[in-house]
């Protein structure tokens, strides 16, 4: 068994305000990693972004990199057990699309007018990205959701993510680092 760690943004810019409104929520934006390391940045990420409009879509890097203005203190992380074998399949569904699919915009549009059908089937909103690897890889993180409807705030509520209480994240990177 592996851990497999969802990021979770609390968001500070018009757009995350926007998110965090529409769903009633406090993220607006996710991301995935399989591992946590002792200085946050250092910590690699899988994600489908909006911004900047010049590398929007799936991508994968370092956080540090890809999101320089994220402090340790603007994230919750939420903690997920996986067989070996489910995370090698989610890892490479998400290495399959990095950099090959874009960001869907129009899924934005999409959540606020309730229309299925602007969603696109190669382009991810963070949160639909996220759940999608997870999903092929057999495992649901919501029932009765689609992956187009799912927003930061629901992807983050699943029964099976565990919220990783600040006080228990220095014991959790020790745990991811002992690989």
């Amino acid at each position: 068994m592996v851990t497999l760690y969802v990021l979770a943004y609390k968001g500070k810019g018009f757009i995350d305000r926007l998110i965090n409104w529409y769903e009633w929520g406090k993220y607006g934006h996710v991301m995935l990693s399989f591992s946590l390391e002792p200085v946050v940045g250092n910590t690699y990420i899988y994600e489908s972004a909006g911004l900047p409009l010049f590398q929007a879509g799936a991508r994968e890097g370092y956080l540090r990199d890809l999101h320089p203005d994220y402090g340790e203190n603007d994230l919750d992380f939420y903690s997920i057990k996986a067989l070996d074998t489910t995370a090698d399949r989610i890892r490479d569904w998400c290495e399959s699309k990095s950099g090959k699919c874009g960001y869907d915009y129009f899924a934005l549009l999409g959540y606020i007018l309730r229309d299925k059908y602007l969603d696109s089937k190669n382009r991810y909103v963070c949160s639909e990205y996220i759940f999608k690897a997870f999903e092929q890889a057999g495992v649901r993180l919501l029932n009765n959701y689609k992956a187009y409807q799912v927003t930061p705030s629901m992807l983050c509520s699943s029964p099976l993510l565990k919220k990783i209480e600040r006080r228990d994240y220095g014991a959790a990177k020790k745990k991811s680092n002992k690989k």
